[in-house]
């Protein structure tokens, strides 16, 4: 059998098409696998011919990798040989999930409480990226990535103002980034009392 490539991909991604091939001209081929590794969803733990294109999972909080056996089978006049089999490796990173992160509600010119991100993944690294809305509140940028410490803020306005913080996770380990799915919190600040 021709050698194939390892793939890696993110969680719910879909791997490129494996086709099996052979430089054995005349009879027929067919190829069986199997691998290991039920941590990686979506396909099938044995069966025979090509891979399609297909979308894996991985739930679990560190990167999970799966080996494929695959024996061939060559045919000619009724008569089966079978062939060495290859190994190639599928590596699916994890879903990337983030802890919730609590609203806050505080006076106009107080001190909101820092905010760090986190997330039960245990290896690779996670870079967080942030956007808000509403401009009426001030002394926070409207974007930026990590920690948001702890920062007075003040409302421009005569009425409660809430803004709307979107934290998007972005996992990254041995060149393959993943983004996972955002959250949101907000944080309100009540109007000046004069």
């Amino acid at each position: 059998m021709n050698d194939v490539d390892d793939q890696a991909i993110c969680h719910n991604s879909t791997i490129e098409a494996v086709n099996f091939t052979t430089s054995i001209t005349d009879g027929s081929m067919a190829y069986s696998w199997s691998r290991d590794n039920e941590n990686i969803g979506g396909l099938d733990m044995s069966g025979s011919g090509n891979l399609d294109a297909t979308a894996l999972t991985n739930e679990t909080d560190e990167v999970q990798v799966t080996t494929f056996t695959v024996t061939p089978t060559y045919t000619n006049n009724g008569i089966p040989c079978t062939g060495t089999p290859i190994t190639f490796t599928i590596t699916v990173y994890p879903k990337v999930v983030m802890n919730d992160v609590d609203d806050q509600a505080i006076c106009h010119g107080s001190e909101m409480a820092a905010v760090n991100f986190t997330t039960s993944i245990t290896d690779g690294s996670v870079v967080y990226d942030w956007v808000r809305d509403n401009e009426n509140i001030e002394g926070l940028e409207m974007n930026g990535s990590g920690t948001i410490d702890a920062t007075a803020l003040t409302n421009t306005t005569n009425a409660a103002q809430t803004t709307t913080i979107t934290v998007t996770p972005t996992y990254s380990k041995d060149g393959t980034s993943c983004t996972g799915t955002p959250i949101t919190f907000t944080i309100t600040v009540y109007p000046k009392v004069v």
